[in-house]
């Protein structure tokens, strides 16, 4: 009822792994990650019907192999861990953004070129900041330079605090909280 893939690295070669998530059993390793392989191995499921549930990172041709052989339109289910990946790319993006800002409306100006360009040093360095959630614990003095990062830039600020409200979602017990 509920299948895992992924793809996996064995031998140096990129494979497709489909598991049993209710037993926790392998169910097949295959050789490499082609779609067609993969709709293939779902061709080889006596009762196709009976799968619910499919969780995969967001790779394309493996939800484009479940879409094409399974029966259901919603088996598909991102994992937690890749859908929180993007909330912290984006966030990443946006500080990479900020960089680049700051520097660009720094002109030629070589007094704020120079303090542009360690201000985005210091950001570069304290890039684990951005991708921390809330709730844990900062070592001294990094959790008020986060602050003061995200007040003087609101582009990181928006982006910090929905990858935030965003990852509050996976953590909520209640749909009507999340």
């Amino acid at each position: 009822k509920y299948l895992g893939i992924d793809d996996v690295w064995l031998g140096g070669k990129a494979r497709t792994v489909l598991v049993d998530l209710e037993s926790g059993k392998i169910i097949e390793l295959l050789e490499g990650q082609k779609k067609d392989d993969v709709k293939a191995l779902f061709k080889k499921i006596k009762n196709p019907e009976i799968i619910e549930v499919v969780c995969m990172d967001m790779a394309s041709h493996f939800a484009l192999s479940v879409r094409e052989s399974l029966p259901a339109d919603d088996v598909i289910i991102f994992d937690k861990w890749h859908v929180q990946r993007q909330a912290l790319d984006a966030v990443a993006k946006a500080r990479i953004y900020t960089q680049r800002y700051i520097k660009q409306t720094a002109g030629n100006d070589k007094a704020r070129l120079l303090s542009a360009e360690d201000i985005t040093i210091r950001m570069q360095k304290h890039r684990s900041l951005f991708l921390r959630r809330r709730h844990h614990a900062f070592a001294p003095g990094l959790e008020k330079l986060l602050h003061a990062y995200l007040e003087q830039y609101n582009g990181l600020s928006v982006a910090y605090n929905f990858k935030e409200r965003f990852c509050e979602i996976w953590g909520s017990q209640n749909a009507k909280v999340a």
